[in-house]
């Protein structure tokens, strides 16, 4: 599997109602091993048995 090199970014995130939000992402050197969006399918997997059934909740 390869991991996309991605530029660092200094933007910061923000929830719906506009408070502060911390977005944690695991480095490889300087590639995102395990970002947000990893962590949301990976806990989507363990709530629902499957990835096939994680990917039915997530988007329908």
């Amino acid at each position: 599997m390869s991991l996309a090199k991605r530029p660092t970014s200094t933007r910061t995130s923000a929830t719906k109602t506009g408070s502060p939000a911390v977005r944690l992402r695991v480095l490889a050197d300087s590639v995102i091993a395990m970002g947000p969006g990893n962590a949301h399918l990976l806990k989507a997997v363990h709530a629902n048995g499957s990835i096939s059934a994680a990917a039915a909740a997530l988007w329908g």
